[in-house]
């Protein structure tokens, strides 16, 4: 038994011998030599590129004519953008044109009943004679030195020849409320103050004329002017919608005799009658 068993050994062993030696003739044969080079898994050196240039290379000339497309096509752009602005300046003033035009219509239909006499208040300042402008028969104050007094009357003639003679209206404005604030305790004041007012009313300067106006109301009541005043207020009130206050003012200018008095009763009665 000892020998069958040592036989088999040597059998198996040969066996597997053999076929190892198969195996290695086998797998030699299958075997590929080795050469140097680039490996297969490497891609040509012309055909490595760096990241970010995956673009297609564009030649010289196509780059100029796509520039040129690009300057043409913003031009064109550009173009139209200001088409369409000088369009929309157009609008905008046709719209405040169509609005002034409407604002002046419906303000010449509000006033087509005393048109006559607005007309005729405008024209006062550049119709006036030199009686009317300058109210130069002042009674002079008694308490100032008779060479201030004579002073103070060369500089209000002065003022109001600007306006009466030399049709200046700048100058006269200029002139007459250097008066006013050179001669404070001068009895033109109120004069100029009143023309002032005219003035401001001719260049519808409404808010400046009505303080003129009001400031003779309220600090020279007594004076010639302020019935004159109280009649320009009562047709500014008028204008601005506050009627009651217009129509107390027109009272107040109606009570006495006179072309101002008539004026104001033709103005209650074509405007406030009914009020």
């Amino acid at each position: 038994m000892i020998i069958n068993s040592r036989n088999k050994f040597f059998v198996t062993l040969g066996f597997v011998m053999t076929f190892m030696g198969a195996s290695a003739h086998g797998l030699y044969q299958q075997l590929t030599p080795i050469e140097e080079g680039i490996p297969t898994y490497f891609p040509p050196t012309e055909q490595l590129s760096i990241v970010g240039e995956d673009v297609p290379e564009i030649g010289s000339n196509q780059t100029f004519d796509l520039m040129q497309s690009l300057r043409d096509e913003v031009r064109e752009l550009r173009g139209v953008v200001d088409e369409m602005s000088f369009q929309l300046r157009e609008l905008k003033q046709q719209q405040l044109d169509d609005y002034l035009d409407l604002d002046r219509r419906i303000g010449a239909a509000e006033r087509k009943t005393y048109a006559s006499d607005e007309d005729d208040d405008q024209n006062e300042l550049l119709t006036a004679d030199e009686t009317g402008i300058g109210d130069m028969n002042v009674e002079p104050t008694a308490d100032l030195d008779p060479q201030l007094q004579a002073q103070i009357r060369e500089d209000y003639e002065s003022a109001s020849q600007k306006l009466l003679r030399d049709r200046d209206i700048n100058g006269a404005t200029l002139s007459l409320l250097a008066h006013i604030d050179r001669y404070p305790e001068s009895n033109y004041v109120p004069n100029a103050r009143y023309w002032l007012g005219e003035i401001y009313l001719l260049q519808e300067e409404v808010e400046l004329a009505r303080q003129q106006f009001t400031i003779i109301l309220e600090q020279y009541q007594d004076h010639p002017k302020a019935k004159d005043s109280s009649f320009k207020l009562g047709k500014i009130y008028f204008e601005l919608g506050q009627l009651d206050l217009s129509k107390s003012l027109l009272r107040n200018a109606s009570k006495e005799k006179g072309p101002i008095a008539e004026k104001a009763l033709k103005f209650l009665d074509d405007n406030l009658s009914d009020k």
